[in-house]
């Protein structure tokens, strides 16, 4: 059942998004060497409720994510902390519109440091490795995006099921 799961969601986001078996491979990477990825469940969330990330849920709520869900986790550790988060894909997107907002502010910072200073390299440096991160969160919120559009279509065709049954 865990494995037909990932087929599913490999079928649908492959086509959706660029560079889908590195990300994938990323993601395998990250969730084998991720302190919370225990016994085969993330030990980090708590889950709100069923998605097409998650390949198994457990009695405890605790779940097998997906490699692109570990891909986009911004809190994949090496470090294990003691807190708990409940996964919404939602929380996601707003974590890394934030960030994408913060990177942003300091990049027209430094634009200004820079016009003052156009020799400085360490202002040049950082720059440039904010450029990348930007361009990173940018990638996590397109996918984001795209799982929002096809979790959405699941919640919809659920929310239709149910008015179907109730007038049955």
């Amino acid at each position: 059942m865990e494995k037909f799961r990932e087929l599913i969601a490999d079928m649908v986001f492959s086509k959706e998004i660029n560079n889908y078996e590195d990300k994938i491979e990323e993601g395998r990477k990250k969730r084998d060497s991720c302190i919370y990825f225990m016994n085969g469940v993330c030990s980090r969330y708590v889950i709100k409720k069923d998605s097409i990330l998650l390949e198994w849920i457990g009695k405890d709520r605790r779940a097998t994510p997906h490699p692109l869900l570990c891909y986009i986790c911004p809190y994949y550790s090496l470090k294990a902390e003691e807190r708990k988060d409940i996964l919404d894909i939602i929380e996601l997107y707003v974590y890394y519109e934030n960030e994408k907002e913060l990177v942003e502010r300091e990049l027209l910072f430094l634009d200004r440091r820079y016009e003052e200073n156009p020799f400085h390299l360490s202002l040049k440096r950082r720059r440039e490795d904010l450029i990348i991160f930007l361009e990173n969160i940018n990638e996590k919120i397109n996918i984001i995006k795209r799982i929002i559009k096809v979790e959405g279509v699941e919640d919809k065709r659920t929310v239709e099921d149910n008015e179907e049954e109730s007038t049955i």
